[in-house]
């Protein structure tokens, strides 16, 4: 009988403990970004370049199989609802896709004079509980010369799983450092109900 009740306890003890913490996660205790989430720009940190090309109304739609990540994007813009469609692996093999935001707003709206690129390899990551994703793309900025724009992307869950992070840093290199300001952007996105 005293097992009994040992056993109860210790089993209702890790349930509690485990409704404290809404934050969904996987064998390896890294969170599972899967559901629907909403960008919130007042809460977030944004490029006001990046509000013009791109337009404030962002939704994710998140599949997360750990390593498998996929990620829909619906962005409203001027021009009317556009998608886009990501894929990471977050054991570090390795991922192109398309590039996630347009290269000439970094630049205070100065157009580039090549197009964006179609593909951007990158390489992902877990840090603890946090998701970092590396990038490097080469681009031509408007005085014609060559340079690398590096991304470094960081995705950290809230512990009750209603709010993803997405702090992004930017550092353009030409022979030497430059920066543009802001160099870092961050995107804070609410969980849509389901349902």
């Amino acid at each position: 009988m005293k097992q009994a009740v040992i056993i109860f306890v210790l089993l209702t003890s890790a349930f509690f403990c485990q409704a404290q913490d809404g934050e969904a996660k996987d064998k390896n205790g890294h969170p599972d970004f899967s559901g629907t989430w909403q960008l919130d720009t007042l809460k977030s940190e944004l490029h006001p370049k990046l509000l013009v090309v791109s337009g404030p109304a962002v939704t994710l739609t998140i599949t997360h199989n750990d390593p498998e990540l996929k990620i829909v994007q619906t962005t409203e813009s001027r021009e009317g609802p556009r998608r886009k469609e990501f894929a990471y692996r977050t054991d570090g093999a390795g991922e192109t896709n398309p590039p996630v935001r347009s290269y000439q707003a970094l630049f205070n709206g100065s157009e580039v004079s090549n197009d964006d690129p179609d593909k951007v390899p990158s390489k992902s990551e877990w840090n603890g509980k946090k998701l970092r994703t590396l990038s490097a793309v080469v681009i031509f900025i408007p005085d014609g010369k060559q340079s690398t724009v590096r991304t470094e992307a960081v995705w950290e869950m809230s512990s009750d799983g209603e709010t993803l992070i997405q702090t992004i840093t930017f550092t353009v290199e030409r022979g030497e450092p430059i920066h543009f300001k802001p160099s870092r952007m961050r995107k804070v996105f609410h969980k849509v109900p389901s349902g």
